[in-house]
């Protein structure tokens, strides 16, 4: 059955209760409830299982009444069942009755009120067998705080009763502390200090549960009571609050005594002599009553407010201790306060570097995928445009922009409300790469030359250099630099031979080299002599270097002017001189001259003539053999390509008969490359362009019937030789190899004169000359290369004819060199078994790089080096392990690349066997000093020591060992480390670390100290009272928290208003003076101490109240002396001189003093004029005015006022001027 309430008891938050109802079974029960407020959640049980809406139950709530409806009602749905609202558990019954009469009408019990129900009110008091039920209530409390078990509820009480409100902390996470409370209404008004008649407050624990209730009693409830409450609790480090709002209804309507209001609240109390105005400012009709106004934060306002509108807001609210309010905004500002949920789930990175023209794709992801986003650009909003893409993929939020530009260089922010995540983009131009490489060129001297090369980018700028130093075009005419698009090129305008070397272009990213070679123009293949027989052709043939060097043909000196006889032709490297039906004026010395060289090559051009008699006898056959270029046995030397004509005059009679044989076999006379060709008095051989087969030896054999004749002709064929073999590369260096070949296998019919080489880029289609003149051995070292670009060479072979086609090229070779020698070879650390060596790497690592390092050893006395690894070591350092303890050892390292083995590094020698370093703690500059803590806090002390071999580390306080559930510690090498998770004064104290290494030691002393908050000041106590100042002092703490007191505060309290107010903030002394007290009043005070920690949690007062007695001494003011104000006259402003016009009025002014008022007259000389009619005189307010109207020449002079009264006389006089009408 319900149980009554009693007075003080919690107020409940329903204002109907469910009741017990019996149905029969099939039947449907309904429960309904309501509460005092809109809005409250409640929840439904059966038994210990929480009720959720089904196919047979369904809960609803419309407003304050709250519906728990059973369909079909079974004998399971019988039993207990209750209705949890907050802290308030109601308990109601459902029963079935057997189903005989289904026409029966649900019966339900009378509502009467509250009496039918049992109510269980849970608090924080643990009595009896209490403890299971705290515990199973405040399982849903724990989820709503992090301390509280259970919370205060919202209250309504009547007005004169009483209130109690509880809430419960769980204390078993320490066991030295508990959970300290403190209870507030409104924001900081702090009810500790306000215990009284009116409210009381009540702390218990259970000690077997370890779970703290504090209780909050209000007594006697008044209006003025209502309004929201806070209770606060601090356990160590942590802080949590709980806010509630407590309602005071009036009383039932009542008849109010005015004059009852003027009477004393209680008589003979301890706050006689307090009047209650209250009653006055009751509102008759409570239907007339304005609708409460909304609460508002005032926390809040104040903490987004500036620090000048502190003392408005402070007024706006009634709030009258400013500087407790801002201790208390300081305080709360200091506390770490909950992260507000960021928008971004992640943001963009700081900054980024792109290069221009990249595309740049930047991506953030939001916490809401529906929010809208702006992106701006130097604060300015940006928008969508043909580069500047802007995308929303779900919760990704992603701006793109293509083909970056230098002005896309800004900072770049990305905003949601408030909320701004920022990007720093950094564009940078791109390097310029060299795309086409320079070729080496090799040219005669007067050519043009253009070293070209491709870049990456057009209008890029170009450095060039000779040799290492810059060319400079604006000093050197011949110099100049053209460009097309990304083609760049270096003009050298008539070259000379200083104008070899190696040329350079360098680029902000990269550089390309070639070698640019002036030679002095040669010829290739000379121009031999020539004997034709008149009416045939002549032909010579030069063979020069280049195809582009051109010529003049010269003939006895002068030049040779193209005729229809005459051809002049040049294809290639071959310049022709073509002369058709030989006549006896063309027989001449020919030279040919190449243009711009002082070079020329003649050659002699006869004519054979065949002198023919006539024999009438007969005569045996006879050859006459005769040639100019005849040699030993009848040998003949043609070049192959030229055109050979042999005469052969033959007498005989009859004529004979001619025929020619080679190697033994006859010629057949015809038409063809070589024709055998008769005629009267002579046979003729002739070879068009002689070739490498035509040579041998030939015979001409005549016959008549006189007789028979023969003769032999040996016919040499010069040619140009074959191409060698492809070299061979070998000794390849950083910018050097050595190239080897094989002669050619046939040398053209004569001696070599040597080779020429030539090289080119494998990037290149150009090849270029090594050598100038020809090079006689058949290998050469080739010089000059640029390290790290391949390379391909060949080789021709030269003989007096001229130079033979290219041979096959070399493989491909690159120009590596092996890097630097390793350098600070040093021994880091030595065992008794192990070497541990390390090194820098090259200062030049070369082109190919560094592959890794190949370290060796051996023994001192001994040849033999001994590999430490079986591979080269990619680390510059190694260890050597397996040594033999007390060798003395010498160590070298080389680095290695594709290139081979670079110079060795030594370090040594040196003896296997482990120092012994003396151990040293090196002990960090913030631990010199006594290391402080707060309690709570962990301890985490690293100190560095050194010593070898490891040494033994041990850790003491006090002189005694540490204990390892307290402390832990852990040591290394090189350092230890000593933890403490949780710190408690008992950690303070003196720590010492020992280092040893057999007799050898190190010790180290440590001061830690764990400092707490200070306790309360102790014997608080009022010194004097003096006028409108009270004097105070009080001893320090008992416990100072471990750390010096760095001062104390003071507060006071008038019993009338019951609120604290800081008097001092700060004093280091142990006595105070409170000023600025009201007369009349009685006041409270209280201390706190401070220290580093921070201030005591409790506050030492003084034991009671203290009066500010009124003066016992009255004011007399001073007798009143009335003033007499006569005055004699005075000019307080004397007349001025006057410049006017005639005919024009003007005024004279003055002021004048005086008491009672003068007699004012006016004077022209000695003459008054006050009353003239040209003059008018004004007195108005003790200021005097003389107007002269239309003055004439006769009124100029000296004017003058006169004031006089009973007390004397004054005077004052000016200049009238007048000047006469322009």
């Amino acid at each position: 059955m319900p149980v009554a309430k009693k007075p003080g008891e919690h107020v409940s938050p329903l204002s109907q209760s469910p009741q017990n109802v019996s149905v029969p079974l099939g039947h449907q029960a309904e429960f309904s409830a309501e509460t005092t407020r809109v809005g409250t959640r409640v929840s439904w049980r059966h038994g210990d299982k929480e009720i959720r809406s089904g196919d047979r139950v369904s809960i609803k709530s419309v407003g304050k009444r709250h519906t728990l409806t059973v369909a079909a009602v079974t004998a399971e749905d019988c039993g207990s069942y209750s209705l949890h609202v907050g802290t308030t558990v109601v308990e109601f019954t459902l029963s079935g009755e057997p189903n005989e009469n289904s026409n029966n009408d649900v019966k339900q019990g009378e509502t009467t009120g509250n009496s039918n129900n049992d109510v269980k009110q849970v608090t924080g008091e643990t009595t009896g067998n209490s403890n299971n039920d705290v515990k199973q209530d405040t399982e849903e409390a724990r989820s709503l705080t992090g301390l509280f078990l259970t919370t205060p509820q919202d209250g309504t009480v009547t007005a004169g009763d009483d209130i109690t409100f509880s809430a419960q902390v769980d204390g078993s996470g320490s066991i030295r502390k508990k959970p300290q409370v403190r209870w507030f209404k409104g924001k900081w008004m702090d009810l500790a200090g306000k215990t009284g008649k009116h409210l009381t407050l009540k702390e218990t624990v259970n000690k077997d549960t370890k779970v703290f209730t504090f209780s909050l009693c209000i007594i006697a409830a008044k209006e003025s009571f209502s309004g929201s409450y806070r209770c606060e609790v601090v356990f160590g480090d942590v802080t949590d609050s709980w806010g509630f709002n407590v309602s005071v209804i009036a009383k039932e309507s009542q008849t109010e005594d005015i004059r009852a209001a003027f009477k004393r609240t209680r008589t003979g109390s301890e706050d006689a002599g307090e009047l209650d105005f209250s009653a006055l400012l009751k509102k008759r009709d409570s239907r007339a009553s304005l609708p409460a106004e909304p609460e508002v934060d005032v926390w809040e306002i104040l903490k987004s407010a500036k620090p000048c509108d502190y003392e408005k807001i402070a007024l706006q609210h009634g709030i009258t201790d400013l500087r407790g309010m801002l201790t208390r905004l300081n305080a709360m500002k200091k506390r770490a306060a909950p992260p507000k949920a960021s928008a971004f789930l992640s943001r963009l990175p700081p900054t980024l570097q792109a290069m221009r023209g990249e595309r740049v794709r930047l991506v953030l992801q939001v916490r809401d995928r529906n929010t809208e986003v702006t992106w701006l650009k130097k604060g300015k909003e940006l928008r969508p445009s043909g580069r500047v893409m802007m995308e929303a993929l779900g919760d990704k939020r992603v701006l793109v922009i293509n083909k970056l530009s230098l002005d896309d260089d800004a900072e770049y922010s990305c905003r949601i409300g408030d909320e701004i995540c920022s990007l720093e983009l950094f564009v940078q131009e791109p390097p310029v790469r060299v795309v086409s490489p320079l070729d080496d060129q090799s040219v005669l001297p007067g050519q043009e030359v253009e070293l070209e090369c491709e870049l990456s980018e057009s209008g890029a700028s170009v450095q060039w250099l000779k040799d290492g130093q810059e060319v400079c075009l604006s000093k050197c005419p011949r110099l100049s630099e053209r460009r097309d698009g990304r083609h760049v090129a270096l003009v050298i305008a008539d070259a000379e031979e200083g104008d070899t070397g190696r040329y350079t272009a360098r680029t902000t990213g990269g550089e390309t080299a070639c070698l640019l070679i002036v030679e002095e123009e040669h010829v290739s293949e000379a121009v031999a002599d020539v004997a034709v027989k008149a009416s045939d052709q002549a032909v010579f043939r030069c063979m020069v270097a280049d195809e582009t060097v051109g010529g003049t043909w010269i003939k006895n000196g002068e030049p040779v002017e193209p005729s229809q006889r005459v051809h002049v032709s040049h294809e290639g490297r071959v310049h022709m001189l073509v002369i058709d039906h030989m006549q006896p004026d063309d027989e001449a010395d020919y030279s040919f001259i190449p243009d711009g060289h002082a070079l020329y090559l003649s050659t002699m051009l006869g004519m054979i003539e065949v002198k023919v008699q006539f024999v009438p006898r007969q005569v045996p056959p006879k050859i006459h053999l005769d040639c100019r270029n005849k040699m030993l046995d009848n040998a003949i030397v043609v070049i192959a390509g030229n055109k050979l004509r042999l005469d052969v005059p033959v007498t005989g009679d009859p004529e004979p008969t001619v025929t020619w044989y080679k190697e033994g076999e006859v010629m057949a006379s015809g038409e063809g490359r070589v024709m055998v060709r008769s005629y009267t008095g002579g046979s003729a051989l002739t070879l068009q362009g002689a070739e490498r087969g035509d040579g041998g030896r030939y015979a001409i054999a005549v016959d008549n019937p006189a007789g028979v004749d023969s003769a032999d002709i040996t016919i040499t064929v010069l040619d140009i030789p074959d191409p060698p073999s492809a070299p061979t590369i070998s000794d390849v260096g950083d910018d050097v190899c050595t190239a080897t070949w094989e002669p050619p296998h046939y040398n053209g019919g004569a001696a070599l004169l040597g080779y020429v080489v030539e090289r080119k880029k494998l990037s290149s289609r150009r090849w270029m000359k090594l050598n100038v003149r020809p090079w006689a051995e058949s290998s050469m070292r080739c010089e000059r290369m640029v390290e790290g670009v391949a390379y391909q060479i060949r080789v021709c072979a030269v003989n007096p004819v001229g130079t033979s086609l290219p041979g096959e090229p070399s493989r491909t070779f690159v120009p590596l060199a092996p890097p630097g020698p390793p350098s600070h070879v040093t021994v880091e650390a030595v065992t008794d078994s192990t070497v541990t060596l390390r090194w820098r790497p090259p200062e030049r690592g070369g082109a190919g790089g560094i592959d890794g390092y190949h370290l060796e050893y051996r023994r001192e006395g001994e040849e033999t080096w001994v590999s430490a690894s079986p591979c080269p070591c990619p680390l510059p350092c190694l260890r050597v392990s397996g040594l033999s303890t007390g060798d003395r050892l010498q160590f070298r390292v080389s680095a290695v690349n594709r290139a081979g083995h670079s110079a060795h590094g030594h370090a040594g020698p040196l003896v296997v066997r482990e120092i012994v370093e003396r151990p040293k703690i090196w002990v960090p500059r913030y631990l010199r000093h006594t290391l402080t803590r707060r309690v709570g806090d962990s301890i985490n002390i690293l100190v560095p020591f050194q010593g070898k071999p490891r040494p033994k580390v041990t850790w003491s306080k006090d002189g005694e060992p540490l204990d390892p559930k307290q402390v832990s510690c852990r040591s290394g090498d090189t350092d230890t480390i000593l933890f403490v998770r949780s710190a408690s004064r008992g950690d303070s104290g003196l720590y010492q670390l020992r280092v040893e290494i057999d007799s050898l030691v190190d010790v180290v002393d440590l001061r830690v100290q764990v400092i707490d908050r200070p306790g309360p000041p102790v014997r608080v106590e009022v010194l004097e009272v003096s006028g409108c100042s009270v004097s105070l002092r009080w001893d320090k703490p008992r416990d100072t928290g471990n750390s010096d007191i760095t001062g104390y505060s003071v507060d006071k309290q008038d019993t009338k208003s019951m609120e604290w107010f800081k008097a001092v903030a700060h004093v280091h002394r142990c006595s105070s003076t409170i000023s600025g007290l009201v007369v009349g009043n009685f006041y409270n005070f209280r201390v706190f101490a401070h220290n580093d920690c921070g201030s005591s949690l409790m506050a030492g007062v003084t034991p009671q109240s203290t009066l500010i007695p009124k003066p016992g001494w009255e004011w007399r003011p001073p007798p009143f002396v009335p003033r007499d104000p006569s005055e004699a006259p005075s000019f307080t402003q004397p007349l001025s001189d006057v410049r006017a016009v005639q005919g024009f009025p003007c005024l004279l002014t003055c002021s004048v003093r005086a008491h009672p008022k003068p007699h004012i007259a006016w004077f022209r000389g000695e003459s008054c004029v006050s009353e003239e009619l040209g003059f008018r005189s004004l007195h108005s307010q003790g200021v005097c005015t003389l107007e002269v109207r239309r003055p004439g020449p006769a009124l100029a002079g000296c004017y003058s006022c006169r004031a006089t009264n009973g007390l004397g006389e004054a005077s004052t006089s000016c200049q009238l001027t007048l000047r006469p009408l322009p």
